[in-house]
């Protein structure tokens, strides 16, 4: 094997490149969403964590009054859901 064939095996292709700035991006993103999501959540009342893309719906059962009640037991009188793609600050109470 002469050096142009050893050095064709050490080098990656382009499409590897690519590829590797591809994936190096995704998760830079994903990190910045999770940190820009923690800011978000410590400035908003407390509430149960949200599901991605369903939010809280499957913490709603078919009596949905019934299921806030038993959250406001558990979170208090003012607490934040995200239903679906909405995010609601919900007050319970007299």
């Amino acid at each position: 094997m002469n050096l142009v064939q050893q050095l064709m095996i050490i080098m990656p292709t382009t499409q590897d490149v690519w590829v590797s700035i591809l994936l190096l991006l995704l998760v830079t993103l994903a990190v910045v969403m999770v940190f820009v999501n923690y800011e978000l959540r410590k400035k908003l009342p407390p509430g149960p964590p949200p599901v991605p893309i369903l939010g809280n719906l499957l913490d709603l059962t078919e009596l949905p009054h019934q299921s806030l009640s038993a959250l406001a037991a558990r979170y208090g009188g003012l607490m934040y859901l995200c239903l679906g793609m909405v995010h609601d600050v919900i007050s319970i109470g007299s």
